[in-house]
């Protein structure tokens, strides 16, 4: 659905080895997540949502990434690039506390495999 999209080279920050940098292209689209009609003898289909971006991530690995996003219209590409890879580090974040804490299911059974 990005093939007519423009993609644009984007820097979100600095790493170890020099700027981290990725294409990026966004569009408009509706999400078919609105109630169910009828329509004549097709049976129930969802009508059109709320407005989204859908946003395609290509790495320099070859790797594709696509995500759905409900910042405003006039959001510009390089916001979603920060808000992307900021999601990543709220996770990994989010992660390191949990095996820290004690909260990981999978620290518990490694802790259970050691204790017998």
């Amino acid at each position: 659905m990005l093939e007519s999209a423009k993609w644009h080279q984007v820097s979100w920050r600095k790493g170890t080895k020099g700027r981290l940098t990725a294409r990026f292209a966004a569009m408009r689209v509706r999400i078919a997540d609105g109630a169910p009609q009828r329509i004549g003898s097709a049976g129930a289909r969802h009508m059109p949502g709320e407005e989204a971006w859908l946003v395609g991530e290509h790495r320099s690995n070859g790797e594709r990434k696509y995500y759905l996003s409900n910042l405003p219209g006039d959001t510009p590409i390089k916001a979603f690039a920060g808000a992307i890879k900021a999601r990543w580090i709220c996770e990994q974040a989010h992660q390191q506390l949990k095996e820290e804490l004690g909260l990981d299911p999978q620290a518990d059974q490694s802790l259970e495999r050691r204790s017998k």
